[in-house]
């Protein structure tokens, strides 16, 4: 009984997404999990972003995508919504609500862990996170301020 409520409620949620007019794929194991592509616009101030997530790109240290990385987001220890990178290294964990974020990056084969914490997530915006580096011996944490340092303020 409780896989098919399980399955209802995930249904549930996808249709409600397209209802809104974001078509998100279902989820599948080894997949990546990425919104669909809309139309390109003429211009970039045209471009209007219509979930909420957490999206990057993941390499290696040799500036190389590695693919098959699971990547977690959690919220007070409970783990809110989840991705793959792809062959490209991208990844993006989609319709999450806004709030203060962990994001966990794992390797498949050794199971090592990178977490990241203090991500920002606001409402109609994909938060960047982005990696660069060798799979770490144990398990890693970063600060989001570490991997994405803020740009200086213009004058």
């Amino acid at each position: 009984m409780k896989k098919f409520i399980a399955y209802v409620s995930v249904t549930f949620l996808a249709l409600g997404a397209q209802a809104q007019g974001v078509v998100k794929p279902a989820p599948s194991v080894g997949g990546a999990s990425t919104a669909a592509k809309a139309a390109t616009p003429r211009s970039a101030a045209a471009v209007k972003v219509r979930h909420t997530a957490i999206g990057g790109t993941f390499l290696n240290a040799r500036r190389e995508p590695v693919a098959k990385i699971q990547a977690y987001a959690y919220m007070n220890d409970s783990i809110k919504a989840s991705g793959f990178t792809d062959a490209a290294g991208k990844y993006e964990t989609s319709n999450m609500m806004p709030g203060g974020y962990t994001l966990r990056f794992v390797y498949p084969k050794s199971g090592r862990r990178i977490t990241v914490t203090g991500i920002p997530v606001k409402l109609r915006n994909v938060t960047m996170v982005n990696y660069t580096g060798i799979e770490p011996v144990g398990d890693s944490t970063f600060t989001y301020a570490e991997l994405m340092p803020q740009a200086p303020a213009k004058k």
